[in-house]
């Protein structure tokens, strides 16, 4: 095996998690021709095929799978340095963490704050949106996650249980008020008879609660549809309708006085919640400190396991 290029080996990465040339460029800011040379480079300089040409797509070989492993420890032991693994005192540097956008309303309005004052020469990255960042390749440093990871050197710690809520603007209420009852009722169709509802669409209807509304309320009115929980949040607040918001956004609305909780979700649409990391960076000052900071505030708002 010939000199590998970093380069291409990161080539290699982009194109095994994407499956395609085109969508590995556009991940690396590159060409999809120029992504091409460097996986046919990649390719030469190993002296076997690393990837199989599949009808749509890219899979790796055997041979592929093994360099991949590779060059994800590369790439998370030269993360750690750029990320100042080494400088003075082990508490400054850059931490990123992999989060729902949900998720990290939470932490901008509880955590951030916080680690402001305690850590100020730590830097938090915060990755949001609902891909499933490479925490053992070494793409973020933490992350939060609805399923706990199975096998391979991460480590998944339960922080508790998100439950989700109904809730409503005092000025929508006033319009259109709410006859039934307030005490996980989900399943009362006719309670929400002349509602309108905030619906989420894209990825959004992965969460947990986005089958409420198929299998219990199949043909509440549409006021609109967004992948952008902020956007449902501000929506509600206008009074354009009722969200299913989860609790701890919910009420610190309502402790704003902007929304009123309308109805508990049963607990069957909550969801364990866990902060994974790789075994090694619990090792790292920077990265211990913020994942206790982590799990100290999300344990604050989730209820317990």
């Amino acid at each position: 095996m010939d000199r590998l290029d970093w380069n291409d080996l990161r080539v290699l990465l982009a194109v095994a998690d994407e499956g395609t040339l085109t969508a590995a460029a556009r991940r690396l800011g590159l060409s999809q021709p120029t992504v091409g040379r460097r996986l046919a480079a990649l390719e030469a300089a190993a002296g076997v095929p690393l990837v199989a040409r599949l009808r749509t797509g890219y899979a790796l070989t055997a041979e592929g799978e093994r360099l991949q492993v590779l060059a994800k420890e590369l790439a998370r032991r030269m993360n750690d340095l750029a990320r100042g693994s080494l400088s003075d005192g082990g508490l400054a540097g850059t931490v990123k963490i992999a989060v729902t956008e949900t998720t990290a309303m939470q932490l901008v309005s509880y955590l951030l704050p916080e680690l402001a004052r305690s850590h100020p020469a730590i830097e938090i990255d915060l990755v949001t949106g609902n891909r499933q960042a490479d925490v053992a390749g070494g793409e973020v440093d933490l992350a939060i996650r609805l399923v706990p990871p199975t096998g391979g050197l991460l480590v998944a710690r339960k922080l508790g249980v998100q439950r989700y809520s109904v809730f409503g603007a005092p000025s929508y209420l006033d319009r259109t008020p709410f006859r039934g009852p307030t005490e996980s009722a989900a399943d009362d169709v006719a309670a929400f008879a002349g509602h309108s509802f905030l619906y989420p669409a894209g990825e959004l209807l992965k969460a947990p609660p986005a089958p409420w509304f198929e299998a219990l309320l199949p043909k509440p009115h549409c006021a609109f549809a967004t992948n952008s929980v902020p956007v449902i949040v501000t929506a509600a607040e206008a009074g354009l309708g009722l969200a299913i918001l989860p609790n701890p956004i919910g009420e610190d609305c309502v402790r704003k006085g902007s929304l009123v909780r309308v109805l508990a979700l049963p607990r069957s649409y909550a969801r364990d919640i866990f902060l994974v990391q790789h075994e090694d960076a619990r090792q790292i000052p920077r990265v211990r400190a913020v994942a206790e900071a982590v799990a100290a505030t999300m344990i604050r708002l989730l209820e317990p396991v």
